[in-house]
């Protein structure tokens, strides 16, 4: 006596068409580099994909070697550069709100986050058409200095002798 099957399969065939709406892990990201110069305007954006090492996360040595990478590729141009922040873009919307999400006027930054230091930056599962909008925008900005010294200011006293407490 053999069990059927059969719905198995015609679920299966039933469910591809949904696959689109489940949440899915992210292996990817564009990352985005911005330039802006000392007049402060933007002057340049460079774009590229990323595999992650592991997924849902970009590892604190891949972001460094990620940083690393546009200021060597601006040191020909003479021009120094700084990193002034990181901002990661990740849709995290389930599949039953996305169509209040698109009907309902909402806030723009609600996917945006800001990070001001070169740390581990997680990233939430995401539904699979929107996994090509994750994103990490690298912000660089020209600096104006010269050198890298801070100057130092020396205090100079005319009486060299310390004064005695009198009581």
């Amino acid at each position: 006596m053999e069990l059927d099957n059969n719905w198995i399969n015609d679920y299966e065939l039933k469910e591809i068409n949904y696959n689109d709406f489940y949440k899915d892990d992210i292996k990817y990201i564009k990352i985005y580099y911005l330039l802006i110069n000392r007049k402060l305007t933007l002057e340049n954006i460079y774009e590229e994909n990323f595999f992650l090492e592991s997924k849902n996360k970009l590892k604190k040595h891949e972001l460094i070697s990620i940083v690393n990478k546009y200021k060597d590729k601006n040191k020909k141009s003479n021009k120094k550069i700084k990193l002034l922040s990181l901002l990661k873009y990740n849709i995290d919307i389930d599949s039953d709100e996305v169509v209040n999400y698109l009907k309902n006027d909402t806030e723009d930054t609600v996917f945006l986050d800001l990070f001001k230091n070169l740390n581990d930056i997680d990233f939430k599962q995401s539904i699979s058409m929107f996994e090509d909008l994750n994103s990490l925008f690298c912000v660089f900005i020209e600096s104006n200095e010269t050198s890298n010294q801070t100057k130092r200011i020396v205090l100079h006293s005319k009486n060299k002798k310390t004064k005695k407490n009198k009581v």
